[in-house]
This record gives C-alpha cells, structure tokens and sequence, in this order.
C-alpha cells in the first residue's frame, strides 16, 4: 500500500491550487451560462428584418486578388447572377458595410433647408446597396422608390434615408426631392438626391 508523503506546506499549497482550480471551474461555468444566456437574448431581438432564419450573409472582397473598380463590378455582377441561379434563392443583394456586423461607415453630412443646432453632431451612419437590398433583407419603404440600373452609374448621386433621419430633419413633411451633401460647412454641395 502506497502513501503521500509530504510535509505540512506542500500539503497546504496542494490543498490551495485544488481548491483555486474549483473556484476558476465555477467561475468558468458561470461565465459560460451567462454567455449561453446572451445568445438566446439576442436571438429572440427584433431587428426589423423579416425572416432572418432563412438569410445568408457573407463577405467577399475582390481587391485582395488585385480587382481593380470595372473588374470588381463585373465580379459583383457575375456573383448575384450565379446566385440568383440557385433554387430556393428568393432575393440577393449587395452591402459595403454588413448589417449587425460592428462596422460603421459614417461622415458628417449637411440637409437641405436644415440649420443644424450648436454643437449637434452631424455625423450620419451610410451604406452603400444595391438594387433589391430592402427587399431582400423584408425592409419595406414607405415613400419613394428603391434604387434601380439607373443609380449604378459613377455620376449617380442618391440617397435612400431611414424614417428617424426623415423626422429629424423634415418633420411631417416629405424627405423625397430633398438634397443633402457630405462634410460641413458653407462651401457643401447638396449634390446627393433622396429617391426614398
């Protein structure tokens, strides 16, 4: 029969780290629930989406392979057209800056007949979509119109803006035919549409 030997201090430091690699257990098992936790709470979150369990989302970016701008549309291009080819594939659609993603995209912007407040900030968070985006992530709009072969040119200049953008700055009244720009100051040109 075999025993430990040891003298009371290295008992004692042994007795420490087991009881130290129970607590660090605990708190790893605690901090694993509330974790497991958040997840369920978020996936219960209204996003505003319709049916996002069937939507895919992924990113690809053509400059790493060395694209450059006519190739990189003509990539885009030829991409939706294959998946729009695969069955059961309802809508597809483009993003520069995925949504729920922590990214932002975002740049002080100036709004037609809007005289901004001391010290408001200005800043307007912005993505860049192709045609059928809305639709394709069940995002309807109420006014205007979405943004069709027409807005893809280079000296396009449209805007679509959210419902909370349009009562900030026009109140009760229409945000489609308004004009803002990007940067501040007097010398912004309000060069960019709102089509929606």
């Amino acid at each position: 029969m075999g025993s430990i030997a040891g003298t009371g201090g290295s008992l004692f430091l042994r007795r420490g780290l087991v009881t130290a690699q129970v607590a660090l257990s605990f708190l790893l098992l605690f901090g694993a629930g509330l974790f497991v936790r958040s997840l369920q709470n978020l996936k219960s979150v209204n996003t505003g989406f319709r049916d996002i369990d069937n939507l895919i989302t992924f990113q690809v970016s053509p400059a790493l392979n060395g694209y450059d701008a006519p190739r990189t549309v003509h990539f885009y291009e030829d991409l939706l057209g294959h998946i729009r080819t695969i069955p059961g594939v309802k809508s597809v659609a483009l993003a520069s800056v995925p949504l729920l993603h922590g990214d932002e995209w975002d740049n002080r912007t100036m709004v037609e007949g809007y005289q901004a407040k001391d010290g408001e900030d200005m800043q307007a968070f912005m993505n860049s979509v192709s045609p059928g985006y809305f639709a394709t992530m069940g995002l309807s709009i109420r006014e205007g119109r979405d943004f069709d072969r027409r807005d893809m040119k280079d000296n396009s200049k449209v805007a679509i803006v959210n419902e909370r953008f349009a009562q900030h700055f026009f109140g009760n009244k229409s945000a489609v035919g308004r004009h803002l720009g990007h940067g501040g100051g007097q010398t912004t040109k309000l060069d960019i549409e709102i089509i929606g």
